[in-house]
């Protein structure tokens, strides 16, 4: 499949966990291999991009699910990474205290897991912060206000993954997935999951 052959427009709606340094890049080399491709990026949580309808908002969409058993992955899988407890380099939290959690908003997914887990062992903790997106999550974690969860790609610069806290859960694993086709789709949209799949997996 040659780019030259990719003309159109499309919208595509993606998880700002997803590589979030690595975003503009990949635009630039879709940009670079398809120039006749318009694509139009909107960031979402991924519960919203799941329970998106057809013909409302975005042509494509790339979710994160939680591999915690409890609920089976679908679409295409593009990668799968760890989710870690990292804080800020140097940040030690307080033994006597409970433990100072950096999230998003409630409505996040994985903002719910990481407190159930958390209740589940027993760990007393108190929400330090909540950010409105991971940008502002890592510029907390940096700040060393506290400690967040955050899969691998997504951990910043000046941020280390929690290793010496033993008494932390383990985690799980995610999975990044673009959404399966929709009935009736055009076959542009087709083809650019299909280029789509293979870029964002490399």
């Amino acid at each position: 499949m040659r780019g030259v052959n990719l003309v159109g427009e499309l919208r595509l709606a993606i998880t700002d966990y997803f590589r979030p340094d690595a975003v503009a890049d990949m635009l630039k080399q879709l940009q670079a291999r398809y120039p006749r491709l318009r694509l139009h990026v909107t960031v979402r949580k991924s519960l919203q991009i799941e329970q998106e309808t057809p013909g409302c908002g975005f042509d494509l969409g790339l979710s994160m699910r939680i591999l915690d058993g409890r609920s089976l992955p679908e679409g295409i899988p593009v990668r799968r990474e760890p989710l870690n407890w990292i804080a800020g380099v140097g940040f030690e939290p307080s033994t006597q205290d409970p433990l100072p959690l950096l999230v998003l908003p409630e409505g996040c997914s994985l903002q719910r897991f990481v407190r159930q887990v958390l209740e589940a062992q027993g760990v007393p903790y108190v929400i330090a912060h909540s950010a409105s997106g991971v940008a502002g999550l890592q510029s907390a974690v940096v700040a060393g206000l506290g400690i967040a969860c955050l899969n691998t790609s997504a951990i910043p610069a000046g941020a280390a993954i929690c290793r010496s806290m033993r008494h932390l859960p383990r985690l799980p694993e995610v999975e990044f997935s673009l959404l399966p086709p929709r009935e009736g789709e055009a076959a542009l949209i087709g083809e650019v999951r299909a280029m789509l799949a293979a870029q964002l997996a490399a």
